[in-house]
């Protein structure tokens, strides 16, 4: 069914940007609906909602007054049973540069964006803050006014900062800069090598550290530990696997660099909670479901 939302796109040598207001959405509008992978972060400022929300296969409730935050590679899908009220912002990574520098809004990205999803609850001022930043997003993409790009992205960056200090806040910001600036470089590597590093110490010595101080501090900022990280981040990559595509168990293990069919299928099931064909078996039933 047709969206009624009103969509603004911003397009510039391979940059995106995108703003969709979800003022007037009903509930079987596909606009949110979607069970592809996203490709480009988004953010969806939910100021008023009823319904689920299922992110890489995990479901629950909407949460009102709401940040929502996806990576690229994630697979969300939104079921409203009411009227929706707030925004959705699209943007790529590059995006953010059009018009700033600002490399700690790329260290936040990496940091808290990986592997779960950030809700950041709006308390009144924060919500003042993002209406009148959407808000004004919306007026620079269909007026195109002078330098309106560099503005574009002074303002994502902007609401990106509001963003952090409330996550900040809530994770406690006691940990020292260089603890953060260490976790954010695990975190970024992690996704970049999980495939063929399977092991704390791989990524330890890379980021000159010990495997066991590598552990406390990811723990101690994050509250789980760097083994559990790159578990769940193969195992969020093998369920995405098994969910969207049509590749059979064997294909998966050796995409993520399993030699040992057995092995993965051990893996898979000690960490999941079942096994890999009962998950895909699931899977395959709750999306005929929908």
């Amino acid at each position: 069914m047709q969206s009624t939302s009103v969509r603004k796109d911003y397009y510039q040598a391979g940059h995106h940007f995108g703003i969709d207001d979800l003022q007037a959405i009903t509930p079987d509008s596909q606009i949110l609906a979607s069970q592809d992978r996203l490709t480009l972060y988004e953010f969806i400022w939910l100021k008023s909602a009823e319904g689920t929300i299922i992110v890489d296969h995990t479901i629950s409730a909407v949460r009102q007054q709401a940040v929502y935050c996806f990576l690229p590679g994630q697979v969300r899908h939104f079921h409203f049973t009411g009227r929706v009220c707030g925004f959705r912002l699209s943007f790529s990574r590059e995006f953010l540069f059009l018009g700033s520098n600002i490399s700690s809004i790329d260290n936040w990205l990496d940091e808290h964006l990986n592997p779960a999803v950030p809700v950041i609850i709006a308390g009144e001022k924060l919500e003042n803050e993002i209406d009148g930043i959407c808000r004004k997003m919306q007026e620079e993409v269909e007026q195109r006014f002078l330098l309106h790009d560099a503005l574009l992205s002074g303002l994502l960056n902007m609401l990106m900062i509001y963003f952090s200090r409330n996550v900040t806040e809530l994770e406690g910001g006691a940990a020292g800069s260089g603890d953060r600036l260490l976790v954010s470089s695990f975190k970024s590597l992690l996704k970049q090598r999980f495939i063929e590093k399977k092991q704390v110490s791989d990524y330890a010595d890379e980021l000159c550290v010990t495997a066991n101080y590598l552990n406390r501090t990811v723990k101690k900022i994050t509250g789980i530990t760097a083994s559990h990280h790159i578990q769940q981040q193969i195992i969020l990559e093998a369920k995405r696997m098994a969910i969207y595509s049509n590749e059979s168990m064997k294909q998966i293990a050796y995409r993520l660099g399993f030699d040992d069919l057995a092995h993965f299928s051990k893996f898979f099931k000690n960490k999941s909670g079942m096994s890999f064909t009962c998950f895909k078996k699931a899977s395959l039933a709750s999306r005929l479901a929908q």
